[in-house]
């Protein structure tokens, strides 16, 4: 008798039928903001998608993105991104993200994926008098506690994340509607960044609050934990990301055994998020639209390599220990080139390294030691 195994959801067969395709396209606005300088893009999406040119920023910025009805006047548009721009908690009129160019979820790799046939548990003869009889497993000895997962180290984070990059990426990875919500924000971070490769795991979830639990019922509390109790006014402050800075995550998971009996039945994984507020009772600006802090380009320095025939030897020593070094060398007709380049202060033993293409595709490596003269 064939038993079918029980089909493992995914995050697309739980929140795919809530996505409803789009009735009409919108207008994406992006703003590019370093220190004064402001840089404004917008698109019409097609079929609910954006590819929008990024503005050349060297440096860190300030990526803000908002949606807005397309069929509607600029006056319109100009007046729903001003409203309740800097509440968080206000619902955005379109829901925007980007969209990695990796996989969110890929599924589990299985050695089913390249393996022959042969290679795989070859078929029992169902006629045979012994095809199910004379066979004996292997003894599986469990020396270890809780279904053998490791033991949560407090002192010792799995992750330590910015509060406000986390509910980024949750809401790029789909798990948001772009607004925070603290009710769902300790599931979404969890499932973000220990997902099981989008698979629908269950945790054994919860929150600590810089540290401590709060003390809601005593007996549901492991004895080595440390309770507090919250006026509402600081308990607000956590569910908001503007009084937030980092996330604290333990988790006893370990991603590599995905599918081991480790994690089977009621031996789940704990995850541990520690909620940490802001220094001082700081404030940090929070926004109803998309915002990112994003780092820019790095613009490329000439590499140094002085040339003392024009000018005297310093007085300081040189110590460069990469002495020349360039991306495309020029040969002359016969296929060779000749470089000239200075010495450092000090008198050793240099290895010379060349690479490169053929014209037909072929590497080219060459190396040699030789003695400065």
């Amino acid at each position: 008798m064939y038993t079918p195994m029980a089909k493992v959801l995914t995050l697309q067969d739980l929140y795919g039928p809530l996505i409803k395709e789009m009735k009409k396209e919108v207008n994406v606005s992006a703003s590019f903001i370093q220190d004064r300088d402001i840089v404004d893009v917008s698109q019409t999406t097609q079929k609910g998608k954006f590819y929008m040119p990024s503005a050349v920023v060297n440096d860190n910025y300030i990526l803000f993105l908002s949606a807005s009805d397309s069929t509607k006047s600029e006056k319109y548009k100009r007046r729903i991104k001003r409203k309740g721009f800097m509440d968080e908690q206000a619902y955005p009129e379109f829901y925007v993200k980007l969209d990695p160019f990796f996989p969110v979820f890929p599924k589990p790799y299985s050695y089913y994926q390249d393996a022959t046939f042969e290679d795989k548990i070859p078929l029992q003869d169902t006629s045979s008098t012994d095809a199910f009889t004379g066979r004996e497993l292997n003894t599986v000895t469990v020396r270890s506690k809780r279904g053998g997962l490791r033991k949560l180290d407090p002192s010792k984070p799995a992750l330590v994340v910015d509060a406000y990059e986390a509910f980024n990426l949750a809401a790029d990875y789909g798990l948001n509607g772009g607004m925070h919500d603290w009710r769902t924000f300790s599931r979404q971070v969890a499932t973000t960044f220990f997902g099981d490769m989008g698979m629908d795991r269950h945790f054994y979830l919860q929150e600590r609050y810089d540290g401590k639990v709060l003390d809601f019922k005593p007996e549901h509390r492991r004895q080595s934990e440390v309770s507090m109790s919250m006026s509402n006014v600081q308990m607000g402050k956590y569910r908001r990301l503007r009084h937030l800075n980092k996330l604290y995550i333990y988790t006893d998971y370990v991603p590599r055994e995905q599918g081991s009996w480790k994690y089977s039945q009621t031996h789940q994984p704990d995850v541990v998020i520690d909620y940490r507020l802001l220094p001082n009772d700081g404030v940090r600006p929070s926004y109803r639209d998309r915002r990112y802090a994003a780092k820019g380009f790095s613009l490329c320095t000439e590499f140094y390599s002085p040339d003392y025939s024009k000018k005297p030897l310093p007085d300081a020593k040189d110590y460069r220990r990469t002495l020349y070094w360039t991306p495309k060398v020029i040969f002359d007709d016969k296929g060779e080139a000749v470089i000239h380049l200075y010495n450092n202060s000090k008198k050793t033993v240099i290895a010379v390294e060349a690479e490169g293409i053929t014209p037909d595709g072929k590497p080219v490596v060459w190396k040699t030691d030789f003695k400065v003269p």
